[in-house]
């Protein structure tokens, strides 16, 4: 299943995504508390804007290491903190610091967590994996020594989005990093059997709450970006993540 939020004239809700013909069908309520029950209202995609599909309750907890090493050795990861407030959806700009001279892109497959979990085993911690979508990892790499907050948590420093899957299945995807005219390509295997002992390890750190958002690590070398650039991220079938990026 695919889910959506739409920015509708009553606030924003949560929908079903039908596919293939991408019509969007609203349920009440927030799908992690509540279910997954239809209103019956049913909008084509013309017809709706899509925005961030989750908003942390606290918190998005970054890697410092690639997705390939996190998967091999969680044990070994090292991480850092993204507020809810750097939090953007699809099409929404990044917005350059006036403070920094560089800024990376890096596409990462991310885990939206469904419930209060601390210290979960890895058997166990499927349960606690609400589903799947991506993060454009937006980051200031001056700062990472000296300043790490300033490095990861700027606003609009982590554009998410536009979906949740929450039925990803394990095997190889493509992820494809577009900036402008300039295509990167790199391949990721999802093995879950590593995703769950990596979410374990990261909640023997940190208490993880419903909506928080766990990424997985960068999936290629992190790419350097301006103002007036065009950057679409995009892991195989979970749609595309464009922002623009542009000055303060």
């Amino acid at each position: 299943m695919k889910i959506a939020r739409l920015s509708l004239e009553q606030g924003p809700r949560f929908a079903v995504i039908e596919e293939p013909a991408q019509r969007y069908h609203v349920i009440a309520g927030d799908p992690l508390y509540s279910g997954i029950e239809q209103t019956g209202q049913i909008f084509n995609s013309d017809e709706v804007r899509l925005v961030a599909p989750m908003l942390p309750r606290s918190k998005v907890v970054g890697s410092i290491g690639s997705f390939e090493e996190n998967m091999a050795t969680p044990s070994s990861a090292g991480f850092y903190l993204k507020p809810n407030t750097a939090v953007v959806g699809a099409d929404v700009p990044v917005v350059l610091p006036q403070w920094v001279t560089q800024v990376t892109s890096a596409p990462n497959l991310a885990v939206i967590i469904s419930r209060p979990c601390r210290d979960v085993p890895a058997e166990r911690a499927k349960e606690v994996i609400f589903g799947y979508t991506l993060v454009n990892a937006v980051s200031a790499p001056e700062f990472t020594s000296h300043s790490p907050a300033q490095a990861f948590g700027f606003d609009t420093s982590c554009p998410l989005g536009p979906i949740i899957d929450t039925n990803l299945a394990a095997g190889e995807y493509e992820v494809i990093s577009e900036i402008n005219d300039a295509v990167t390509r790199a391949t990721i295997s999802v093995d879950f059997d590593k995703v769950v002992a990596y979410v374990a390890k990261v909640s023997e750190v940190f208490s993880l709450l419903p909506g928080d958002v766990v990424l997985l690590g960068d999936a290629m070398e992190p790419l350097t970006i301006s103002a007036g650039d065009d950057v679409v991220v995009t892991i195989g079938d979970m749609g595309d993540l464009r922002n623009p990026v542009v000055a303060s």
